[in-house]
């Protein structure tokens, strides 16, 4: 889904700036980063979310 792959995005550039940070504490704060997100980035990421479906279909029939 989007937020997986916005995570997987934002994770190490988060972390990295973060380095004190628990993988909780840095989910915490790549959601709040998504929800101020503008919606053409949401919809960036909702298209990634949708090319992977349907990758994943085609290579798990």
């Amino acid at each position: 889904n989007a937020w997986i792959i916005y995570r997987s995005a934002n994770h190490a550039i988060v972390k990295n700036a973060n380095p004190g940070l628990s993988n909780n504490e840095i989910s915490s704060l790549i959601s709040r980063m998504w929800c101020d997100e503008s919606a053409a980035v949401r919809k960036h990421y909702s298209q990634l979310a949708e090319l992977a479906k349907l990758q994943h279909q085609r290579d798990y029939p």
